[in-house]
């Protein structure tokens, strides 16, 4: 499936599977125009691999795709940052669908043990984990830029 993508050019199509549990929709820019994230050409490969890593240790669990790609003005709006792993289309932020207490019903993995996988599957990309409400939302990354300067990032 990838190859296929890699040779498309111009916009994809939002329902297009980018893996098989990641369609363009889930994976761009969801600011309503800018378009990032729908083009071959930015996507990242190794974060959406990474992802389908992790799900399937996690007994192929399903996952909500948070957010992918961010524009920067997005961006601001969602976390007030001007640099982010998401800017880059190179971060995915995922909570289990039905929430954590479910998820560990469900596959017998506490939320702890699936950041340890997480960890160990993202190496010297980014992890975090971030209380938003009542849900909590793991950041996985895979950015270039930031692994060449700051590998490892933990939070």
């Amino acid at each position: 499936m990838r190859k296929d993508v890699e040779k498309m050019e111009g916009i994809l199509l939002i329902d297009q599977k980018l893996t098989p549990h990641v369609t363009v929709l889930e994976y761009a820019c969801r600011c309503g125009g800018c378009n990032l994230g729908r083009y071959a050409k930015d996507i990242n490969w190794d974060i959406l691999y990474c992802f389908e890593e992790i799900r399937a240790a996690a007994h192929n669990y399903p996952f909500i795709i948070n957010s992918g790609c961010r524009c920067k003005i997005h961006n601001i709006e969602v976390v007030g940052s001007l640099n982010s792993s998401h800017l880059r289309c190179s971060a995915l932020d995922i909570i289990p669908v039905g929430g954590w207490n479910q998820f560990q019903m469900t596959t017998g993995i506490s939320k702890d043990n699936f950041i340890e996988i997480c960890d160990n599957i993202i190496g010297d990309g980014g992890l975090g984990y971030v209380k938003y409400g009542k849900f909590g939302i793991v950041h996985i990354d895979r950015d270039p830029e930031l692994m060449k300067t700051k590998p490892q990032r933990r939070w």
